[in-house]
């Protein structure tokens, strides 16, 4: 799953993937300027998500008391 994940990440262009010869063979994977740029965008969503934190696990306890 986390290959299909990074090839799909490589094919859109967000990544460069890198081979070298083994044995073994090591492949390795870097954001590329493009991939930069998602992880910017993606800064504010998460500084929502470790603010919103503790009302998720307050969320989640009550839900579980439920049970």
């Amino acid at each position: 799953m986390l290959t299909e994940n990074l090839r799909s990440l490589e094919r859109d262009g967000y990544l460069t993937r890198a081979v070298k010869p083994g044995p073994p063979v090591e492949v390795s994977y870097e954001l590329n300027e493009l991939g930069e740029t998602l992880v910017e965008a993606l800064k504010p969503l998460e500084a929502w998500a470790a603010r919103s934190y503790p009302a998720v696990k307050k969320a989640r306890a009550a839900y579980d008391g439920k049970e």
